[in-house]
């Protein structure tokens, strides 16, 4: 989702606390779209300046992970995915949680 100027919103379903910034996966939503959407909204940026997400992690295996099953149901009961991407550690988490903290340098 894009706000008028082209910079990523994510305004829903977002909070804030010591450990970082939680950004939930929304309906009709991949999980790499959420990633990107979290990390463009945090550096107030459009996604199309991100680095490319594919170059820090595998993204069909991503998705396919976290994403649902053909049945509607989630793959994964629980557990979660970290890794580092334009800046960011980010965490994604078995129920449709990103959350990001700024990474030490870039």
């Amino acid at each position: 989702m894009t706000n008028s100027t082209g910079t990523a919103s994510a305004t829903s379903h977002t909070t804030t606390n010591n450990d970082g910034t939680t950004y939930c996966v929304q309906e009709g939503e991949s999980v790499t779209e959420a990633v990107v959407r979290a990390v463009s909204a945090e550096k107030d940026s459009r996604p199309a300046e991100l680095e490319s997400l594919y170059s820090v992690i595998e993204t069909d295996a991503l998705n396919a992970l976290f994403g649902p099953q053909l049945s509607g149901n989630r793959r994964m009961a629980n557990g979660a995915v970290a890794f580092e991407y334009s800046g960011c550690e980010i965490r994604v988490t078995h129920d449709g949680e990103v959350l990001l903290r700024e990474s030490g340098g870039e």
